[in-house]
């Protein structure tokens, strides 16, 4: 070999080298971990709760300033009516509840505005939840999109009508679109939080939890019109005369709501035990069935056995019988099927029990 073709081999191995090395420090460190989806899903909910929280920190800085002292009496007992109201919220099922705080906080935004809205609803949250066990992230989202719903509606109702001019038809108008916004603005910051961090489709967690909830606010912005209404005729004895219905409605409707929840799981229970009753009557069946496909061969060979001359007619028969019936359309597996299948192995079977006299007597029977 000579030098030049020595020193050309050298070259392109020297060249080659840091490749080998590169590929070994490939196959010797380990692949990137997959990033778990619901890591990413619970990434945007995060960042969607904070967007909603900083919104709703701008309100509060925004139109808390501006609230006024005059009718602090009724502010107070209407907020302390808001939280009482809002702490014994209905379950109705799951994880969903239903309270009827947004009527007294209606009121609020009714009688007064947002700037006063924008201080008590963050106070109605935090004093409903005060002694639970509810997540500090899930207390600040529900805080809030509680006070950007319901500022939304109080800006919406003063836009239309001068509370001062008195209590006129348009009130009932002016609060049920109120509420529409309280309602849209509500919902969809929570379907999009729970959208977010589950993954499912926006429409379908609306349509499976939310929905139903559309009737409830039309009927609790009702009860806030006709309870700031109350307030501003008698002031704080109306807020106390106004209270009692409301409280009387939400006990009854915890009872139905009781009541049903333990009929739905007596129910659930009850068809549970039916299944498993058509479960095992179903294996005792086929238990059945095979004891019987059993007892049937049994037959069979004691009837080959006691008649050596005429061994495997029964097998014979039973085979021409379902040639025939599948002539005739019968279907494989039905129950003609093997009715007419047991009763060809079935039709000889009485020479079990005849005397061999009779059975074996040389000539004609």
């Amino acid at each position: 070999m000579t030098m030049n073709k020595f020193e050309s081999l050298l070259a392109n191995v020297l060249a080659k080298e840091p490749i080998a090395v590169r590929r070994l420090q490939e196959v010797e460190s380990p692949p990137p971990a997959p990033e778990d989806p619901a890591d990413r899903l619970g990434a945007r909910a995060s960042w969607f709760i904070a967007l909603v929280t900083l919104a709703a920190g701008l309100c509060i800085a925004f139109f808390a300033p501006g609230i006024s002292s005059e009718g602090w009496q009724g502010l107070v007992t209407l907020t302390l009516v808001a939280i009482a109201f809002e702490r014994v919220g209905i379950k109705i099922y799951g994880d969903t509840h239903i309270s009827a705080g947004v009527v007294a906080l209606f009121a609020i935004a009714i009688v007064y505005g947002a700037q006063e809205v924008a201080i008590v609803a963050p106070l109605v949250i935090l004093g409903a939840e005060a002694l639970t066990d509810s997540p500090w992230y899930r207390r600040l989202f529900n805080m809030s999109g509680y006070t950007l719903a319901n500022i939304s509606a109080a800006l919406m109702f003063h836009a239309l009508i001068d509370v001062h001019a008195g209590v006129t038809g348009w009130w009932v108008a002016a609060a049920l679109l109120a509420i529409v916004i309280n309602y849209a603005a509500n919902i969809a910051l929570v379907t999009t939080a729970v959208s977010l961090y589950s993954g499912e489709h926006w429409f379908a967690v609306w349509r499976d939890e939310h929905q139903w909830l559309f009737p409830y606010y039309i009927v609790f912005s009702l009860l806030g019109l006709a309870l700031a209404a109350a307030y501003l005729a008698l002031q704080v004895p109306g807020i106390m005369v106004f209270v009692a219905p409301p409280l009387m409605m939400r006990f009854a409707l915890h009872q139905y709501v009781t009541k049903t929840e333990q009929t739905v799981l007596e129910l659930k229970q009850k068809n549970a035990e039916l299944e498993e009753a058509n479960c095992n009557i179903m294996q005792m069946t086929h238990q059945l069935a095979e004891t019987y496909d059993g007892t049937l061969e049994a037959l069979v060979l004691a009837l080959d056995a006691r008649d050596q001359e005429t061994k495997g007619h029964s097998l014979r028969v039973a085979e021409y019988v379902l040639a025939i019936a599948r002539q005739m359309g019968v279907e494989m597996g039905s129950p003609d099927w093997t009715d007419m299948q047991r009763g060809a192995l079935l039709h000889d079977v009485g020479k079990i029990g005849v005397p061999d006299y009779i059975l074996h007597k040389p000539g004609p029977l």
